[in-house]
């Protein structure tokens, strides 16, 4: 069997960075970020074009931290059906969807594309499971 992952880590945060980084650099995604309904941040990715490349990299921890700590928040609005008072750098729109790791409530944040948004929470919901149940 072929391993997929090129980067690995068995510290849960780090293995959650990487799998994000693997994720995100989707058209039409600006950040990606997650974080516990305390608002702390765990891991984040933004991507950049770079030429005509699009590329993942490590989040400005300042804009993670602000995009941790607004999800709840975010993620109740869009419960009651404002899904636009919260944005992202350039004005793109947010979405936070809650993720149950070990008993825990988490939010992925998306900034971008709703459709890509919703396709990649759908994506990361079982992998970051599978890490936080597996790692150290």
């Amino acid at each position: 069997m072929k391993e997929r992952r090129k980067l690995r880590s068995n510290n849960k945060r780090l293995a959650a960075h990487f799998y994000i980084l693997n994720l995100t650099a989707r058209d039409g995604v600006q950040a990606v970020v997650l974080g516990n309904r305390s608002g702390d941040f765990v891991a984040g990715v933004e991507s950049e074009r770079l030429g005509g490349d699009l590329v993942a990299v490590g989040v400005n921890e300042s804009y993670g931290r602000k995009l941790a700590v607004v999800a709840p928040r975010a993620y109740e609005d869009a419960k009651r059906g404002d899904t636009d008072s919260w944005k992202g750098r350039n004005d793109l729109p947010l979405t936070a969807s809650p993720v149950d790791l070990e008993g825990e409530d988490y939010f992925l944040t998306v900034v971008g594309n709703r459709d890509v948004a919703k396709e990649l929470t759908e994506d990361a919901g079982p992998g970051l499971k599978r890490i936080f149940s597996s790692a150290a």
